[in-house]
């Protein structure tokens, strides 16, 4: 009735971004994200991340989620590169 919501665009946008496959018995059952459950080894892993030091958990979002490392990672950090990558260096060893 009326309109949808969401473009089909942001639904596919969502899908490729979360890998979830929507089904043609979508007016069962929801497939928005707010109903995935988040896999075993995921959530090990953010509980670990939490229980780094907040310079630790900004430089791993800087080089892992923004893809930035040496020079460019380090501006956007706002620290030195050789401080950028000590506490890169000690944020992995941790998560080890």
């Amino acid at each position: 009735m009326g309109y949808s919501r969401r473009s089909s665009c942001s639904r596919v946008a969502e899908q490729l971004r979360l890998g979830l496959k929507s089904k043609s018995d979508k007016h069962l059952f929801s497939h928005h994200a707010d109903m995935i459950s988040v896999p075993h080894h995921i959530q090990e892993i953010d509980s670990r991340v939490e229980q780094l030091r907040t310079e630790c958990i900004q430089v791993l979002r800087v080089r892992y989620v923004l893809g930035l490392d040496g020079y460019c990672g380090a501006r956007r950090a706002g620290m030195e590169r050789r401080v950028f990558e000590f506490w890169l260096q000690k944020a992995e060893l941790g998560l080890v």
